[in-house]
């Protein structure tokens, strides 16, 4: 049978039009900038949070020998795979309302940076090289069902899936 293609036309409808807005006159102070206020929380007072937090235990045994599309060779591959390992800083800004860190400096080749933060629900800690809402259908890196509020150096319980992970204040 003769290859058939079947193709999308796109519709020729005009897009609504946008709706206006009242805009404000923002404020210029000296040397020509614009004053813009914005209330962001970006303390915690009355908390001690860790300034850095270091991650260890991300790491995989070698499974069965894969062919290796580069080389050639059959190749066993140990080790922190996705580059959660390291030492993590406090974030200025916040992030779902609470206090956010992000890896200082991402494994060697590796294009992601890994950040630890709250899931907007505020019932777990997520590890993620996005920062986003974490809902609990969201898929992450590895997550720590916990109700401790501020700092997940400081929570119990395990990973999932990466139960060997471990979180503590760096100095």
């Amino acid at each position: 049978m003769a290859g058939r293609y079947f193709l999308r036309c796109a519709s020729l409808e005009e897009a609504p039009p946008v709706p206006e807005v009242e805009e404000l006159e923002p404020t210029k102070s000296g040397g020509g900038a614009v004053d813009l206020e914005v209330d962001l929380d970006t303390s915690f007072p009355g908390l001690s949070l860790p300034e850095m937090i270091e991650v260890s235990g991300s790491s995989a045994f070698a499974a069965y020998p894969a062919l290796s599309p580069r080389s050639g060779m059959m190749k066993r591959k140990d080790g922190d795979h996705l580059g959660i390992n390291g030492v993590y800083a406090l974030r200025e800004r916040s992030h779902n309302g609470a206090p956010c860190w992000v890896q200082v400096q991402p494994p060697s080749g590796s294009t992601e940076v890994w950040h630890i933060f709250r899931a907007a629900d505020g019932l777990s800690w997520v590890i993620d090289s996005e920062l986003h809402e974490a809902d609990p259908d969201t898929p992450v890196a590895a997550r720590l069902h916990s109700d401790a509020p501020v700092d997940p150096s400081s929570a119990e319980g395990p990973w999932v899936p990466i139960s060997a992970l471990r979180l503590r204040p760096f100095s």
